[in-house]
């Protein structure tokens, strides 16, 4: 199970995409030693006995020195099995770059590229150069990875920014959508088709200097996801909020997930006074809203159903988008994945896929 420990809402950037409300709230060490003392309340949500922490925020390196006493406090735990921090990185000093190489503290780095326009600081203005001076500290954290976000205004260079990253920052991009499809046009989604093709092409002349960008590329995930949602039933990417992941936020409360937490709905654990509440536990894991198969009656006969699994779990209880985007999206992602996996069986490759 994941747990994301929210150490504050703030944040240093202004991301146009951004889900959170930006609140100047703020963990303390009191509050990560009531997480701790209630840890097996919080376990027993999803029926769990092993866990891995997320430090999210906001910025969590905006509460540094909380981070630092919850990464001790939790590491007494043998149950955990993880620690990583989910970060802008824009916070990075010689001090943080130490403690996280020291302790071994995984890094998930947010960071669009050459997209970073969407990505502002407060006062309004890029980030890039902020980045590019912080990138001798960057450099040093040895990072394989870096979590970009695919926005409606940018979504047919996705083979450019593939390249940036590699040759600029030597990292391999983990490509993900953003959340809010109804802001996507006919337009954009052309575009993303566009941007797919070519980023597809772009993998495959990387995987003929190089095998090893199989395992890494955007279009590998969906295979495998693919695969496992028609051999088991059940895909990787469909919402892990009613599963496997928890939120905690400084509020003093457990939601199932980020999304959930932001707009304060359906709270599960008040780790403050040790309040379980029982039917928001029960209306996430049985109702018929969350469990109900299709949310949506064009979902019936689908046959990509069993891949997007419907989307976020926050949309479809509460925000009732339109699925037109959502689906046009998932079919276009899909449909590419596949095209991807036939030019590696050409190659003779796709046993690297491990499926």
């Amino acid at each position: 199970m994941i747990i994301d420990l929210l150490l504050t809402e703030h944040c240093n950037m202004s991301c146009k995409y951004c889900f959170m409300q930006d609140k100047k709230t703020y963990m303390t060490k009191e509050d990560i030693d009531l997480i701790y003392q209630n840890i097996d309340n919080i376990l027993s949500i999803h029926n769990e006995t092993k866990y891995a922490i997320f430090y999210f925020g906001g910025e969590p390196l905006l509460n540094w020195e909380v981070l630092k006493y919850a990464y001790n406090r939790f590491s007494q735990d043998p149950r955990l099995q993880s620690q990583s921090i989910s970060t802008n990185l824009l916070e990075i000093d010689e001090e943080k770059v130490d403690f996280i190489k020291s302790h071994r503290l995984g890094i998930s780095w947010s960071f669009d590229g050459l997209w970073q326009d969407n990505r502002p600081l407060k006062n309004s203005k890029s980030s890039l150069n902020l980045y590019l001076k912080k990138k001798h500290l960057i450099d040093k954290l040895n990072l394989k990875f870096v979590k970009v976000v695919i926005n409606h205004k940018n979504s047919a260079e996705l083979a450019e920014n593939l390249e940036y990253l590699l040759n600029t920052w030597n990292v391999r991009p983990r490509f993900g959508i953003e959340r809010d499809y109804i802001l996507w046009t006919q337009k954009d989604i052309d575009n993303l088709a566009i941007g797919l093709f070519k980023l597809s092409n772009k993998y495959i002349e990387l995987i003929k200097q190089d095998t090893l960008f199989i395992n890494n590329s955007f279009f590998s995930y969906y295979v495998r996801a693919m695969y496992k949602a028609e051999k088991y039933g059940k895909t990787w990417y469909a919402c892990d909020a009613k599963y496997t992941l928890l939120e905690i936020f400084p509020d003093g409360f457990v939601y199932p997930c980020s999304t959930f937490g932001t707009n304060k709905k359906l709270p599960l654990f008040d780790y403050r006074n040790n309040i379980i509440y029982k039917e928001n536990i029960h209306f996430l894991k049985e109702s018929p809203e969350t469990t109900q198969t299709y949310f949506n009656d064009k979902c019936k006969n689908c046959n990509y159903f069993q891949f997007c699994h419907g989307g976020c779990l926050y949309i479809n209880l509460y925000k009732k988008d339109p699925f037109e985007p959502f689906c046009k999206i998932q079919k276009l992602i899909i449909n590419e994945s596949i095209r991807f996996y036939e030019m590696l069986k050409d190659m003779k490759l796709d046993y690297m896929l491990n499926l």
